[in-house]
């Protein structure tokens, strides 16, 4: 049977998440593509836990999964009792060694053939950016203006800034409960990160803070030992600061090998408030 009669390329798009940087599928999706349960697929991914690194396969934490809920404005991937597993392109490729259906097998090839595409159209892109800034070398101001168009064109993915809402604890808490009750769905281009008051945005992306953001998207530490040293600031003041940035997922706090690494979700953010 062919993959195509199984799945799109579409289908699979629409169910690859960018979570921690990085392009994922969640277990519950890809045990549907399979007709599995999501169960089944849990156990036998543990019971072959050496064959998935972090790089490969790696559990949301409770704030990502919260976040990710409020993003797409679902409740049906369940409770925090078990948390999603997310699998990169290599570890989805490593599902194919551990679920041996016909269907399992089939539905991978399209979901690497789905990945592969996605790389494709993300390569198209750096080098058309890099074509038109080649082309503004050899060209003089009379075509500014067009260039000024394909800057906004060729900005990085609008997915990436983040739009921030201004909303009361108990009107938040209010709309939560309508998207549980399925009586309300938000705007997919609307805010995903809350804030109780200008005042709270204030203190959180402080200029300090935005200056600590950039240094970790800039630098890549490794650990909070790392950014210690990169930074200037004090262990314990780091870690205050990123536990309060990743409650609001403007950062993931990754834990590899015994270490926690920072990972800065963005640095691009709109405000929007309604008076």
């Amino acid at each position: 049977m062919a993959g195509n009669d199984l799945v799109t390329i579409e289908q699979i798009s629409s169910k690859i998440y960018s979570i921690r940087g990085v392009k994922v599928m969640l277990d519950r999706d890809l045990a549907v593509l399979y007709e599995v349960e999501t169960k089944y697929l849990k156990q036998t991914v543990r019971k072959n836990i050496n064959r998935f690194p972090d790089d490969f396969m790696f559990e949301l934490s409770k704030t990502e999964l919260q976040n990710l809920r409020s993003q797409f404005a679902t409740s049906s991937w369940g409770g925090t009792r078990y948390l999603p597993m997310a699998f990169t392109e290599q570890g989805v490729a490593m599902l194919s060694g551990i679920l041996t259906s016909d269907r399992a097998i089939q539905v991978n090839i399209q979901i690497m053939r789905t990945f592969t595409k996605l790389r494709h159209m993300i390569t198209g892109h750096e080098e058309l950016k890099k074509a038109v800034e080649e082309l503004k070398k050899q060209t003089d101001e009379r075509f500014e203006v067009v260039f000024t168009v394909l800057d906004k064109l060729l900005a990085d993915d609008p997915n990436s800034k983040k739009k921030i809402g201004i909303m009361s604890k108990e009107n938040y808490k209010q709309r939560t409960i309508a998207i549980a009750r399925g009586e309300y769905r938000p705007k997919q281009n609307g805010p995903k990160i809350w804030f109780e008051s200008m005042e709270s945005l204030g203190q959180v992306l402080s200029g300090q803070n935005q200056k600590l953001l950039r240094l970790i998207n800039d630098r890549h530490p490794a650990s909070l030992v790392e950014l210690e040293a990169l930074s200037g600031r004090k262990k314990s003041n780091l870690s205050r600061t990123l536990k309060t940035l990743s409650s609001y997922g403007i950062v993931d706090m990754v834990k590899e090998k015994g270490m926690v690494r920072p990972v800065v979700n963005a640095t691009d953010f709109q405000v929007e408030l309604r008076l």
